[in-house]
């Protein structure tokens, strides 16, 4: 079975209002670290392809 392609979920943190994002943009991550947001590292690797609703069913 071949390797899955993975891509990076970054996590930054704004300390003002407590809020975080996830991004998998890393040019993101870089521009709100300029104004402020701390960033927090990759959160995890997710499939670079795909259906990320796969098994999920609408309410």
């Amino acid at each position: 079975m071949p390797a899955l392609k993975a891509t990076a979920l970054y996590r930054v943190y704004n300390p003002n209002n407590g809020e975080h994002l996830y991004t998998k943009n890393l040019n993101e991550v870089i521009s709100l670290t300029k104004v402020g947001w701390n960033y927090e590292g990759v959160n995890s690797q997710q499939p670079a392809t795909g259906n990320w609703q796969c098994g999920l069913s609408a309410l």
